[in-house]
Formats: structure tokens, C-alpha cells, sequence
């Protein structure tokens, strides 16, 4: 999770979870003050751990910043990897826009064994100058055909969530783990919605919001604990973090250093 920031979606998700598999205790593994892309949080990441502990979570562990920056193959080896290893993770919980666990093991497995008709299928798209998530796609819709399944449910890998889910079953699969998992079917606004949804507003909509400074609309898709602990940050200076405002640091940065430091 990055939980950049904590909002209404977050807790549907927590909530959902806990009425699954009725967890002893509940485990976070969090992004730090740098998300995917290498974009930095909105506040640091003692901040969003402090929400989430509010939020109910028992232990929040942070993802290394080498997984939190990578795609999504690398952002869930290394969250799998940690839960993994702590040795008393039996169940993990992640929304999905399709909802269909078995789909998406299905299609772990297939990336695992990495069957030779799949491959011959991927080395195809590749060489016809696909980008590799689209040949790998391409190589999936190919490979469900000649085993007489649907090739359209592969159309389902477009979305982001189930994309990582895939990629939580895989890693798993990869380092031998024994952890079970399960889908809730996510609501509210895609991740890369842009635009205010309501209560169920993206991250993305949330923190264009924050830079608007539109803060009625960002207490209406933030419970109210984010909310408040996200206001204190920004009151107290340490907050809102945007890229575009690390600019001039790290163009000073730079600029003091000598040849050498790029060698």
C-alpha cells in the first residue's frame, strides 16, 4: 500500500478484509516518503503509519524504497517478500476490479511456469515492436485461445489493480510462499481518475485536490483521522510534498557537486 493519502477506499478496503478472513491481527506493508515513479509521498511516511495505526492496522512495515519506486512486478515482489518473511502472514487481502481470484491465479501460474507456447507467443508480439506489458498481453490473449478459454477476460490486465494482484500470486509463487489470497472488488473511482468522485475519490483526484488547496473535498474522501493528522502536517510545514516542488533543491544539489560524484 502507499496510502498517499489514507482515504475512504483505504478503509473499505481495511474493513472488507477484516470480514474475510478474520484476521488475529492485521499487517500493513507501506511505502515510504517515495511511491512508485519515484514520486514523493504528499507527507512522510511516519505520518501515513500514524493514520493507519488510527485506521486499525496493528503493524505497519515499510516497503524498501528499491520495491516502493519499482512497476508493479517489483512493488509486489518486494511487499510479498516482506510479509512473507515474517513468518506469520497466512492471508492477503488486495482490491481487484475484476474480483475473480481464480482468473488472476490462472494467470500467475501461467507467467510462473512460463509454458513454451507462451513463450513463443511473447517472443512473437516482442518482435513485432510491442512495448513487453503489451506484447505480454498480446502472448496471453494467444496462449487462453489455444487452450480454448475466453481470450477476452485477458482484456482484464488493462486495470491497475488486478495487474498487481497478478503480480502479489506470481511473486508468491516465485519465492515458494505458502500465503493465501483473496479479492475485494474495489469501488469508486479508478486510480488514475483525476477528477472528484465523492466519497470514493481516487488518490490521484485526492492529491490534485491537496494542491488546489480544495479542502472541504478533501475531507469528504478522507476518513476523519487522515484527514486530521494530514492537516496537522501541512499546518506544521512538513506537507504537501509535490515533485514539481523539489525542483529548485535538486537543481542546487547538482549543481554543488563536481565531476567526480557522477562517475
Amino acid at each position: 500500500m502507499e496510502y498517499n493519502p489514507f482515504h475512504n477506499g483505504h478503509l473499505y478496503h481495511l474493513t472488507s478484509a477484516r470480514e474475510l478472513v478474520r484476521p488475529d491481527y492485521t499487517i500493513a506493508v507501506m511505502s515510504g516518503n517515495f511511491c512508485q515513479r519515484g514520486e514523493p509521498a504528499v507527507i512522510d511516511k511516519f505520518a501515513r503509519a500514524e493514520i493507519a495505526l488510527r485506521m486499525g492496522i496493528d503493524v505497519v512495515l515499510e516497503l524498501p524504497v528499491v520495491f516502493a519506486t519499482q512497476d508493479a512486478g517489483g512493488f509486489a515482489f518486494g511487499a510479498v517478500s516482506v510479509l512473507d518473511a515474517t513468518g506469520v502472514v497466512t492471508d492477503v487481502v488486495f482490491g481487484s476490479e475484476s474480483n475473480d481470484i481464480g482468473f488472476l491465479q490462472r494467470v500467475a501460474q501461467i507467467l510462473y511456469e512460463q509454458p513454451d507456447e507462451y513463450q513463443k507467443f511473447l517472443h512473437e508480439e516482442l518482435k513485432k515492436g510491442y512495448s513487453f506489458p503489451n506484447a505480454r498481453k498480446y502472448a496471453l490473449m494467444r496462449y487462453f485461445s489455444m487452450k480454448g478459454w475466453n481470450e477476452e477476460e485477458v482484456l482484464r490486465l488493462e486495470k491497475s489493480n488486478d495487474i498487481l494482484g497478478v503480480e502479489y500470486i506470481h511473486s508468491a509463487l516465485k519465492i515458494g510462499s505458502n500465503i493465501r489470497f483473496h479479492t475485494i472488488k474495489r469501488v469508486g473511482a479508478e486510480e488514475k481518475d483525476t477528477s472528484f468522485r465523492g466519497r470514493f475519490s481516487s488518490a490521484t483526484a485526492i492529491r490534485n485536490l491537496i494542491r488546489e488547496e480544495r479542502w472541504e473535498e478533501v475531507r469528504d474522501s478522507l476518513p476523519e483521522d487522515s484527514f486530521e493528522i494530514l492537516m496537522r502536517e501541512i499546518n506544521e510545514g512538513r506537507g504537501p510534498v509535490f515533485l514539481e516542488n523539489m525542483g529548485d533543491f535538486l537543481l542546487s544539489f547538482f549543481r554543488l557537486k563536481n565531476m567526480e560524484f557522477f562517475e
